[in-house]
């Protein structure tokens, strides 16, 4: 029987975070959707046993997150392809950046995100553009320029209600590499509450620490959108475990 009084993680005595569900009261990203270059760099980019499907696409969005509770603000930017596990597809990050450890440690403990840390750079408005910007360590990664031209209708803004994961646990004991648990879950609630549409520039720079410029554009002057959300992250499922 599950024991609600027992820590959900550590430290025992004092955890940093507790169980879901986590509310996001409000995302305010910009997303971009683009064909990339190097088709074999993205399928080697998806975690076994998960492959790429057939129809995905690439995606990549920056923004800043207001999380509660525990995760709390934070900036963060991510890749979004969609993964298949048997006959299930949904969207799929093999990258992630996050400017917080509680946000990094939920998604990677609880979730199985492939969370690194990323510095705090908030979007930034200059006139009637929104400049997204993502920097490690002071060294930038990747930017990104959205001019808004248009309201969109959010019927016509792709949606990720749910998540693929796989959550990759090393073994410490050295008889096997790592334990890779396939996660489904749902993003409950979810809402584009505004959107508005424009063109965008994409610059993904080349870096020792990420391999993510493998995956740039074929046109780096791509279309965008500029959106307000929210949803409720909350439990999932384990489909399948592999160990290798």
């Amino acid at each position: 029987m599950l024991n609600r009084k027992a820590p959900y993680t550590v430290p025992y005595a004092s955890p940093l975070y507790g169980a879901p569900p986590y509310d996001m009261v409000e995302g305010k990203i910009l997303v971009v959707t683009f064909d990339s270059a190097n088709q074999s760099a993205l399928r080697t980019s998806v975690s076994p046993p998960l492959t790429l499907a057939a129809n995905s696409r690439t995606s990549l969005f920056i923004g800043d997150m207001l999380q509660i509770p525990h995760c709390g603000a934070f900036h963060e930017c991510g890749v979004v392809v969609t993964g298949r596990y048997k006959d299930i597809e949904a969207p799929y990050t093999p990258y992630l950046w996050t400017s917080t450890e509680e946000a990094m440690l939920v998604g990677r403990e609880v979730y199985g995100m492939p969370k690194v840390m990323c510095d705090d750079t908030p979007l930034r408005w200059s006139g009637n553009q929104i400049h997204g910007l993502v920097q490690r360590r002071g060294q930038k990664l990747i930017s990104m320029d959205f001019n808004i031209e248009r309201r969109a209708d959010p019927a016509n803004v792709p949606r990720n209600a749910s998540r693929l994961t796989v959550r990759t646990i090393p073994d410490p004991t050295g008889k096997t590499v790592s334990r890779r648990e396939v996660l489904h879950f749902g993003l409950e609630d979810y809402e584009i509450v505004e959107a508005w549409e424009g063109r965008a520039a994409l610059r993904i720079l080349p870096s020792v620490m990420s391999r993510v410029h493998e995956l740039v554009p074929a046109d780096p002057i791509v279309s965008g959108f500029y959106l307000r959300v929210k949803w409720r992250l909350n439990t999932g499922e384990m489909l399948g475990v592999e160990e290798s």
